[in-house]
């Protein structure tokens, strides 16, 4: 059973690289001592993040910038080191006093619509807090929303809420570019179950394609009974007895509804959809074939 054409076979989710930036004292002086301590900090942050974050056995990249951020000249530099780099989620870490206005030049190349998280020590003998909220306070006047994680790496709290948020902040960011194919409309009127355009392309960056549920008909049509015969043997060897067979449910129900699941993976790959939807009820379940178990098998991460 070659599980490329049939069952469990789906491309990798997609996964935005998160990026590691520090600011620092545009004071040289204060450089010359504090570098080495923050560079540290973000080797210890970075090797915990390679080491924690997983999504089924894919690893978000780790970019850290490679300069401690102390001038406009650095922080446009660094910005436009991460922007190279990929990267779609920016971590602001925090060890020493920093100067707010060097964020700027930072977000505003790599993009002020990338989800931001403010990690700072909390520790009395360097100041990191402080710089954290001055720093917070410059990018909420301006409307750019962060969240914040104030301590110490070591600390089990600090840690899983730095996950916690990294985690959502690639499920926000990965979906931007994607396109969802929709099969027919709302299913039976069903607000909750629509895809309204507009808002997800805003806050998103998503959008949407429709297909008329005519073309899996037709794309049904052409899809090789040896197909069909092969997922059908593949679903049986899987649930055995456990496939009730009965009035509603025969095995050539069965294999038709297999067909669609073919038709409707055909379509997408053809239309380069990242995820997709069908209508089903009622035109389809009515009048072709319930579409449940396509969707079942075309679920993915």
């Amino acid at each position: 059973m070659d599980l490329k054409i049939f069952g469990l076979s789906y491309n990798k989710m997609r996964i935005v690289p998160v990026g590691i930036a520090m600011l620092g004292d545009e004071r040289p002086w204060a450089m010359e001592e504090l570098e080495p301590l923050c560079g540290k900090k973000v080797q210890a942050l970075s090797d915990f993040l390679e080491g924690s974050l997983d999504y089924k056995g894919v690893r978000p990249r780790i970019v850290k910038a490679p300069k401690v951020i102390t001038s406009v000249k650095e922080a446009k530099e660094m910005g436009e080191c991460l922007q190279k780099e990929g990267v779609g989620i920016l971590i602001l870490q925090y060890y020493i006093w920093n100067y707010p206005y060097l964020v700027w030049p930072l977000v505003n190349i790599l993009g002020k619509d990338k989800p931001i998280l403010k990690f700072s020590n909390n520790e009395g003998g360097y100041p990191g807090n402080v710089g954290l909220l001055a720093t917070s306070g410059a990018l909420g006047q301006a409307g750019i929303n962060t969240e914040r994680v104030v301590g110490d790496l070591e600390d089990k709290r600090a840690r899983d809420k730095i996950l916690t948020w990294i985690t959502a902040a690639e499920a926000y960011a990965s979906l931007k570019g994607q396109v969802y194919g929709s099969y027919g409309g709302h299913s039976m009127g069903m607000e909750t179950g629509y895809f309204h355009m507009v808002p997800f392309q805003k806050y998103f960056g998503l959008t949407e394609y429709s297909i008329d549920q005519m073309l899996l008909r037709e794309e049904m049509n052409r899809v090789s009974p040896e197909e069909v015969e092969k997922g059908f043997s593949w679903l049986s060897s899987l649930l055995g007895d456990r496939i009730e067979y009965g009035k509603g449910l025969t095995p050539e129900i069965l294999k038709q509804q297999l067909r669609l699941y073919l038709a409707m993976r055909k379509v997408s790959s053809d239309y380069d959809f990242d995820f997709c939807g069908i209508k089903g009820q009622r035109e389809f379940t009515e009048n072709v074939v319930t579409t449940d178990v396509a969707e079942m098998i075309m679920n993915d991460p």
